[in-house]
């Protein structure tokens, strides 16, 4: 039996209309400042398309100016996201098996799955006391956007970056320890409310970027982050895919009945992080070194996933 310890991030506070507000407006701000890069990049565009020049001016203008502020990380902004941010669901808990907690002396990788529609295990992890030595690794789309990197800044400081090949190697040879979703845009356009779905077939880089700096890697499973949303339209892989390709996520979400952008509150969400798997150094790996460790890596996954899970539902997809 794996040892493990557990953090309950809720508690009991029905009735509390302040504290409902509080982690009410924690979820409303992620995902209109998450909506927002995605849609005024579009609304620029179409202001040009319509030869309305002053109004794209002024867009432009206005995201000059945020992106060159500079606005270190604010420890109450981080605190207050921390304790209000898990009381919009039921349950929130993070589960650390055997010597997952962050060390800043053992350079870890955890790799998350599943991403989900906004991936709220790993918010609601990154602002935790425990993650405070862990890089969070996003999208190269959001940590450009002038909105979204303020917004990073002050929860995180500089312990956000672009998950670009460059960033990582960087950090890997200062010995920093990362979280990221091996899966990105991808797991979510696959994303399913019935299904248990990751996606990494065809992921090699964060393996073989293990094997080059002899990482360990702590595999991350959130059960509950699938009913967060329900993608309402599936199918036409190929175009979500290409979709993909450009920084465009494919999915198609519903949450809440009646405000389908918010995600569903009678769910819990329980992240189990597995004891870490240490990786040897191998400074130039083989196409057989990352394949071999890539399958391990697989089978750690899947032994994590049907030790934890608390029904019996449906296996685990790998795409």
């Amino acid at each position: 039996m794996v040892r493990y310890h557990t953090k309950l991030l809720t508690y009991s506070c029905s009735g509390n209309k302040m504290v409902f507000g509080m982690s009410l407006f924690c979820v409303t701000s992620l995902i209109v400042l998450w909506l927002c890069s995605f849609i005024i990049p579009i609304i620029g565009v179409f202001c040009i398309y319509y030869d309305m020049y002053l109004c794209s001016s002024v867009l432009l203008l206005s995201l000059l100016v945020l992106g060159q502020l500079s606005i270190t990380e604010k420890d109450y902004v981080r605190k207050f996201y921390a304790t209000y941010l898990p009381l919009y669901f039921k349950s929130v808990s993070i589960n650390f098996e055997g010597d997952s907690v962050p060390d800043s002396k053992r350079p870890t990788i955890y790799s998350m799955h599943p991403h989900g529609v906004f991936a709220f295990s790993m918010i609601i992890a990154g602002v935790q006391n425990e993650f405070n030595t862990v890089y969070t690794c996003i999208s190269s789309l959001l940590v450009s956007n002038p909105i979204m990197r303020l917004f990073f800044n002050i929860l995180h400081g500089d312990r956000v970056v672009s998950v670009s090949k460059s960033s990582l190697y960087d950090l890997m040879k200062s010995k920093k320890s990362l979280g990221m979703y091996p899966g990105g845009f991808e797991e979510a356009s696959i994303h399913s409310s019935d299904r248990n779905r990751v996606y990494i077939l065809k992921r090699y880089g964060m393996i073989k970027m293990a094997l080059e700096h002899g990482y360990a890697i702590c595999v991350c499973y959130t059960y509950g982050e699938e009913k967060t949303y329900t993608n309402i339209v599936e199918g036409l892989w190929k175009f979500r895919f290409w979709l993909n390709s450009y920084g465009i996520p494919g999915v198609v979400p519903w949450g809440c009945t009646y405000i389908p952008f918010m995600p569903r509150r009678d769910i819990s969400l329980n992240l189990w992080i597995s004891e870490p798997l240490q990786f040897p150094l191998i400074t130039n790996p083989t196409e057989d070194d990352v394949l071999k460790w890539k399958m391990k890596y697989i089978d750690h996954l899947n032994d994590l996933h049907s030790r934890r899970k608390t029904d019996m539902g449906p296996p685990l997809e790998i795409w």
